[in-house]
């Protein structure tokens, strides 16, 4: 992005956040090197301080296998736990600005580099999880696999107001870069249904209705032609061997049903949802098998131009209709009870892979 972009970014934040107050929309990227980490970098970053202050991954991090890396990020997120919950927290103008003004969706890392500032979804819980396909599909890679090594963060875009619940899904490969993906609801979240597991979420989400989703949404245009979508064509790329695809089939919007079981363990009014997800473990959830999310997609025959153009028209034309066409892919275990850390809420990272070439 250039210097002209950059000024106008930093300037359209500041005089924003004055009328907007609250953004809300998921987005968590940051720029590190796995090997080598980094410090914050820029002028900006060096006077605010404060953020990530985590020791580097090891030597070597990226080229362990998958379930040995989800055990070392597991290790400081156990380690880090808080002793009481925190509080949620608005979203933070600075940080999102600081963050912003790096290529944030380029990053092949788990960890955030230091310095770096969660702006929204600060505030939320990690558990460890596993994916396993159902095997009645025709998609490739990591979607194909059984038992993947994964983490899942549960959290809400910000303190409520309307409540925006959000997922962020990370699943390890053998000696490569882990793939990744976040979900929302929705940009405008679910007003004051205080029920985490109320709705299903997606990779791919409307256009707001309010002005705080309309103004983070052009933030967000400015490092990705399509700001209200993430690729998960990467999880199709590869196995979690390390293998390479024969085939580069992969769906264009997935979605996370939460059983109804777990929809129905929780209330609608206001309470405290973090309460809620410290509750979840693998015998919180015998209903459901240890299944926490289903994931669902649209299964294309192909990912050629025609198949392309036909299912990004029907996406944009009749998203509704659209999501009939889906069917259930696989399921995502839980593998530990969900944990409130310092690590989960400010060092973990899930990169964003852009649209821009689906």
């Amino acid at each position: 992005m250039g210097f002209t972009k950059s000024v106008f970014a930093v300037l359209a934040l500041l005089t924003g956040a004055a009328f907007v107050g609250c953004l809300q929309q998921a987005g968590q990227t940051a720029e590190i090197n796995d090997s080598k980490g980094a410090g914050s970098d820029g002028i900006l970053g060096r006077l605010l301080g404060g953020g990530v202050n985590e020791p580097l991954l090891p030597d070597g991090y990226q080229s362990l296998e998958g379930c040995r890396k989800r055990d070392l990020l597991w290790e400081r997120v156990t380690k880090s736990r808080h002793e009481k919950l925190p509080e949620f927290r608005k979203v933070d103008p600075v940080g999102l600005v600081i963050n912003f003004l790096k290529d944030k969706m380029n990053v092949e890392s788990d960890q955030a580099p230091n310095g770096y500032r969660k702006a929204i979804h600060a505030v939320g819980t990690v558990a460890k999880v596993r994916y396993s396909s159902l095997g009645s599909h025709d998609l490739d890679g990591l979607f194909a696999d059984t038992d993947v090594c994964g983490l899942l963060r549960l959290s809400l875009t910000s303190k409520p107001g309307d409540v925006a619940p959000g997922l962020a899904f990370k699943l390890f490969v053998d000696g490569q870069p882990s793939a990744n993906v976040s979900a929302l609801v929705a940009l405008d979240g679910q007003g004051s249904d205080h029920n985490f597991f109320a709705q299903e979420m997606t990779n791919v989400v409307a256009s707001s209705k309010k002005l705080s989703g309309k103004f983070s949404s052009g933030l967000f245009s400015l490092v990705s032609k399509h700001p209200r979508k993430i690729s998960v064509s990467r999880f199709a790329a590869l196995g979690k061997a390390g293998r390479n695809s024969m085939k580069l089939r992969y769906p264009y919007q997935v979605y996370f049903v939460p059983p109804k079981s777990l929809q129905d363990r929780f209330v609608s009014k206001e309470h405290n949802v973090l309460e809620d997800l410290v509750k979840l473990n693998p015998s919180f959830l015998s209903g459901s098998n240890d299944v926490v999310y289903e994931l669902w997609a649209v299964v294309p025959k192909d990912n050629g131009p025609s198949e392309r153009d036909s299912n990004l028209e029907a996406m944009a034309r009749n998203p509704n209709e659209y999501r009939t066409r889906a069917k259930r892919i696989g399921a995502i275990k839980l593998e530990s009870e969900m944990v409130s850390s310092s690590y989960g809420d400010s060092a973990l990272f899930f990169k964003h892979d852009r649209f821009e070439n689906e």
